[in-house]
């Protein structure tokens, strides 16, 4: 069983993650004070994930039911200089994606959600078209827009970081459907 204090924390580190992530919603906050924002973002998920392994180690319970996450220090020292790693987190209002290379974390702006489901159902559509009965095949020419519309919306915000590196996705939600090949 865990403390009432260890509890405490835990809502506590919950409710300034929510604060700073409420920041990163706000878009001249970011571009005014990236590296502020980046600092504090980065600071409190260590300090959730090392609270995480403190109610590891005071409840077997709790150790069984988790993952054991990794800081983004952890993270960055798994990725070699060739590599990125995408981490996409979608929200109602916009959404985000955290570049994380070992040397550097950077963190660019998403559409809504409403505009990406949008995108990802009309790919999905075009590319499940042949099965659906009565339906002629998109044409390529239309899945290449679909693909080409979506792509801006999922890697324009990025494309300067990306240069010629082996890229690593991590995603959630509607975009775990979505191939992400090149």
């Amino acid at each position: 069983s865990l403390s009432p204090e260890i509890l405490q924390r835990e809502r506590n580190l919950r409710k300034e993650l929510s604060f700073w992530s409420a920041q990163l919603s706000n878009s001249p906050n970011v571009r005014d004070n990236p590296a502020v924002i980046r600092q504090n973002v980065e600071s409190v998920i260590d300090r959730y994930h090392d609270l995480e392994s403190e109610m590891r180690a005071a409840s077997p319970g709790f150790a069984s039911l988790t993952a054991v996450p990794l800081t983004s220090t952890q993270i960055k020292d798994l990725l070699d200089s060739q590599t990125i790693l995408l981490e996409y987190s979608l929200g109602e209002r916009t959404g985000f994606v955290c570049a994380v290379t070992r040397d550097n974390l950077t963190i660019f702006e998403l559409p809504p959600l409403k505009l990406l489901k949008h995108a990802v159902r009309e790919y999905q559509h075009l590319v499940l078209s042949p099965s659906e009965p009565g339906r002629a095949p998109a044409s390529p020419r239309e899945l290449d827009q679909a693909a080409k519309r979506l792509s801006r919306m999922l890697l324009a915000p990025i494309a300067k970081v990306l240069g010629s590196r082996r890229i690593v996705v991590s995603t959630e939600g509607l975009l775990q459907n979505i191939p992400f090949a090149a």
